[in-house]
């Protein structure tokens, strides 16, 4: 276990290139640094990908992140009913700048600008301004009607994986007041995470067929032909 690096460069052959020995359960990038979740944040030189090597860490009081996001020098974190926010910029030394409690149990986490978007789990989407890390603000937030597991931003709208819900479209071109424009319901799945690219977002999901379930990535292609979002499933793996 731990974090690989694999050369992608022919996609049809991956090829494992470095790996550092660990836990790992999440990884972000920035710059020549991996940032990769194990239950602590281990910050990881990749300048060179055969011998990556920890730089340092963060250990947060509770010890159970879920997920990070990076901007800058900063890193932000969900840790139990929390998201912590952690100076980077010198990795031997990463240290607190701010924490905002949340009510629900954190998942996901995405970035930007002044605003952290947070999936909250039955607590649905819950907005951020991080401007000040050391007075976090709530700005508003939208309860979904499944338990909000992640999240991730494209321009005016947040795309929430809902568990049982499926795929989620906020706007959030207000703050204060998200609402929901679009949704696309996975048949008897759960959804647990999302990337968006262009126009379509990628949706990981479970789909119980017996014990252990199956592991699928969905496609979904973003339509805004009737004014705001809304997904077709063009097909999934």
């Amino acid at each position: 276990g731990g974090l690989r690096i694999l050369d992608v460069s022919n996609p049809a052959a991956p090829t494992l290139v470095g790996v550092l020995v660990g836990y790992a359960r999440e990884v972000a990038l920035a710059g020549n640094h991996a940032y990769v979740h194990s239950g602590v944040l281990r910050i990881v030189d990749i300048s060179n990908p055969t011998a990556p090597a920890e730089v340092g860490f963060y250990d947060p009081p509770l010890r159970y992140v879920w997920d990070l996001a990076i901007a800058g020098n900063t890193a932000y974190v969900t840790d139990a009913y929390n998201l912590r926010v952690i100076d980077v910029s010198a990795p031997a030394s990463a240290t607190q700048t701010g924490f905002y409690s949340l009510p629900g149990l954190t998942k996901g986490v995405a970035v930007t600008g002044s605003y952290a978007y947070v999936a909250d789990s039955d607590k649905g989407l819950r907005i951020l301004d991080v401007s000040d890390p050391a007075a976090i603000t709530e700005l508003g937030f939208y309860d979904t009607p499944g338990s909000a597991r992640d999240v991730a931003v494209a321009g005016s709208y947040a795309y929430v994986a809902d568990f049982d819900r499926g795929l989620r479209v906020i706007d959030i071109s207000d703050p204060a007041a998200p609402v929901e424009v679009g949704f696309y319901d996975q048949p008897a799945g759960e959804s647990f995470s999302v990337a968006v690219v262009g126009d379509y977002a990628y949706l990981a999901d479970i789909t119980a067929t017996g014990v252990g379930g199956w592991r699928r990535v969905c496609l979904f292609y973003l339509s805004t032909a009737a004014g705001a979002p809304h997904g077709t499933d063009p097909g999934g793996w």
